[in-house]
């Protein structure tokens, strides 16, 4: 999850540690932001705001773990950014692996390429998460077994309905060890009230508008020290972190008609690089509340996040962004960019750059690169019209 508190607590905790040299310091503090980090450039080009964005791209499964059975088939993606730019050379990498097939989805990060981490460059890997997850679409599981019993439903191209959760658990390289164990879930629904190609056979030209909303929460944090020798307060609890947000999506497929404006484009371009235009609209509210714990004292803060991304011909993405944090020092915008190259019929691989601001003047920088192929598409013949995968 992304927001102003955690993104504060882990610069302070990589402070001390570049300035201390502490490793037992620098795990205790970033152990408790590091499941509330979100390292996505899809959505820190957007401000963060990506809770309801469960199509095209690579949907973060950070800010809502639902994602992980919307989009089908199979992917691997990898994260980086620098954490404290200007203060420490912390970096917070992670590796993921996900998979969704008739509507159940499943992702780990972790197994087997790596976690997620945090990483400093004298003192090594700080911290260290393993995080899995589950999710079911409802109409991927409907549409699943319409074809089984040979009677296509299509309600995808209604709407859809899913809920994912994901379990994460730290493991810290300080001394005395610490974990800790959280709980994400999110559901995501989507309606599609208008799509001129809807009930036409092959990838026509028309209009298609979607509407979604997201939540998510992350919460029911346990810190344990699991050494015995030593009786230091255990960090604590991660605060309880929930996120509500809507989007819209118009997707313009260009005109499939010879002689029409637009034909002649499209056609040059009907290669799996359909729709011409994809456009979204997406706004998030982030709330963070913790109660006291020790000598942390309780807190509250709201967020809200805003988003739009535009992409070109499936192979170009612009995002701009803004988040309007006052209470954490951040009302700035955010803004990031994409490319996608196609290999084989469902099958790409994407590379995203996002520019997220600090309370100080540095700003943060993530980059992301994924890969995804989709046996329906590939191999089986599917419908590869850019609605799963814009």
């Amino acid at each position: 999850m992304t927001s102003s508190t955690p993104g504060r607590l882990i610069g302070q905790g990589a402070t001390l540690a570049a300035l201390l040299a502490g490793a037992l310091l620098a795990s205790r503090a970033a152990a408790q932001a590091l499941p509330l980090l979100d390292p996505g450039a899809r959505s820190g080009g957007m401000g963060g705001a990506a809770v309801a964005m469960g199509w095209g791209g690579t949907s973060d499964l950070w800010l809502n773990p639902a994602f992980v059975s919307v989009t089908p088939g199979f992917g691997a993606q990898v994260t980086t950014q620098q954490l404290v730019p200007g203060l420490a050379d912390v970096r917070f990498a992670t590796t993921t692996l996900t998979a969704a097939l008739a509507g159940i989805g499943v992702s780990t990060t972790g197994r087997p390429l790596g976690g997620a981490s945090i990483h400093e460059e004298i003192l090594g890997e700080l911290e260290s998460l393993r995080a899995d997850g589950f999710g079911l679409s409802l109409a991927g599981l409907l549409d699943a077994a319409g074809r089984l019993s040979g009677n296509p439903a299509h309600v995808a191209d209604y709407a859809d309905l899913a809920w994912g959760r994901q379990w994460k658990r730290i493991e810290s390289g300080g001394f005395p060890s610490l974990e800790s164990a959280t709980r994400d879930e999110g559901w995501f629904a989507r309606w599609t009230p208008v799509d001129s190609r809807r009930g036409r056979t092959g990838s026509g030209g028309g209009m298609r508008l979607d509407l979604a909303y997201g939540h998510s929460q992350l919460d029911r944090s346990q810190d344990e020290m699991s050494s015995s020798f030593f009786s230091f307060e255990p960090a604590a609890r991660l605060p309880v972190v929930q996120r509500d947000g809507g989007a819209l999506r118009l997707l313009w497929f260009g005109a499939d008609t010879p002689g029409e404006p637009g034909a002649a484009f499209t056609d040059a371009f009907r290669g799996g690089l359909s729709p011409l235009l994809n456009l979204s609209l997406a706004w998030d509210h982030e709330s963070v509340s913790q109660s006291a714990s020790g000598a942390f004292p309780a807190y509250h803060d709201d967020v809200d996040h805003y988003g739009l991304e535009a992409t070109l011909v499936r192979l170009l993405v612009a995002r701009f962004g803004y988040v309007d944090d006052r209470n954490g020092g951040i009302t700035k915008p955010t803004w990031g960019a994409g490319l996608r190259l196609p290999l084989e019929r469902g099958s790409d691989v994407r590379y995203d750059f996002a520019s997220w601001p600090q309370s100080y003047p540095r700003r943060v920088y993530r980059h992301e690169v994924a890969l995804r192929i989709d046996p329906l598409v590939r191999w089986m013949g599917g419908d590869d019209d850019g609605d799963s995968t814009p």
